[in-house]
């Protein structure tokens, strides 16, 4: 039996002290996977897995952390690792009768060091992951931590884990985090010129060519890398950043707030938005509210091995509204003839070439 804080009150009774549930299914997976296990630590081990589910399910996650290490089992730092808990495993092995705290400690001993070895590969330690989507491409990928993100296409993230923090660039494309709290490690995602760093959050990063937007859906993030913040709605400088200082700064956002910072450090910071409509693309949706046809065309390209090309910019920033099916261009446009004066016409290589009538 497990009790509310996690703790099998059998386990001293099956060789494994009382202790923390994960600890002392690491500690026999150690014994009966990682070496040679006599009859009676058999015996011990049959008796402790029987004797609760919870054990059983604790241990097949033990065994399923240790093989998501894969390929990586052989290298030095998971080989030493390992002799590292085995040596520690047979130190602490004792006769029976022996008190329940020192043989507590080895278990302690070896769970940590179990944890290290899956955590080494858990943290990226020994490569970077690189995670791209291809025109009209989504995918929702989880991270080694639990945090959650969803690509839209024609993206490309590198995640880089370490000790101390959780590094994402996005090199291009739109993404919607999930971040798993960890205050430990702050989660940074890097788009352009501008870090954004977070704890447990729900944020959206989007790289536009000219710009990036930010939008906070809910706990908190800091946006840094802004020399001059600008509030939308007050047309005024945002209090949390005083304008007349040139320096590199950072922009708190609130929940429902989108932060949009071009090329030089010049933000916009507005304080309400449609959050549905900045996540709609996830639905498979593209909601245009006033936008600049240039931007709308860009997000539009995503979807369509059939491209909008702009080649009279004097029609790049007409204002575009209205809701689309991702990847149903031929809507977009037909929408752009029939409510703006614009030439459409069809190119030898299929993408559509767009210009004032």
């Amino acid at each position: 039996m497990v009790d509310n804080t996690g703790h099998s009150d059998s386990a001293s009774r099956h060789g494994a002290p009382d202790g923390d549930l994960s600890d002392e299914a690491a500690y026999w997976f150690m014994q009966v996977k990682l070496s040679t296990p006599d009859p009676e630590t058999q015996e011990q081990f049959r008796q402790w897995l029987r004797a609760s589910d919870d054990h059983a399910e604790a241990f097949a996650l033990a065994e399923e952390s240790w093989s998501s290490v894969g390929e990586m089992a052989s290298e030095p730092e998971v080989m030493e690792l390992r002799s590292l808990a085995l040596r520690r495993s047979a130190s602490h092995r004792h006769p029976r009768g022996f008190e329940v705290s020192r043989r507590a400690a080895a278990v302690a001993a070896v769970g940590s060091v179990f944890c290290a070895a899956t955590g080494l590969w858990a943290l990226g330690k020994f490569k970077n992951n690189t995670y791209e989507t291809g025109i009209g491409e989504r995918r929702v990928i989880t991270l080694a931590d639990n945090s959650k993100v969803t690509l839209d296409a024609g993206t490309k993230l590198l995640v880089s884990y370490t000790a101390e923090a959780r590094n994402i660039q996005l090199q291009r494309g739109q993404a919607f985090f999930e971040v798993a709290k960890d205050t430990l490690r702050p989660f940074k995602v890097v788009a352009g010129d501008q870090t954004i760093v977070a704890l447990g959050t729900a944020f959206n990063v989007e790289k536009m060519p000219l710009h990036t937007l930010v939008t906070l859906l809910e706990g908190r993030v800091a946006v840094h890398g802004i020399n001059k913040a600008l509030d939308h709605e007050q047309n005024k400088p945002s209090d949390a950043l005083p304008s007349q200082q040139n320096v590199a700064k950072e922009q708190q956002l609130s929940p429902g707030e989108q932060l949009s910072v071009d090329e030089r450090g010049e933000a916009v910071l507005r304080r309400q938005v449609a959050l549905s409509q900045t996540v709609a693309w996830t639905r498979g949706q593209l909601i245009f509210e006033d936008e600049p046809l240039s931007s709308a065309i860009t997000r539009i390209n995503r979807y369509s091995q059939t491209q909008v090309i702009i080649s009279d910019q004097s029609i790049s920033e007409i204002r575009i509204s209205g809701i689309f099916n991702t990847g149903d261009t031929a809507a977009f446009v037909e929408a752009l003839s029939q409510y703006f004066a614009v030439d459409i016409s069809m190119q030898q290589n299929g993408d559509i070439q767009l210009k004032r009538l």
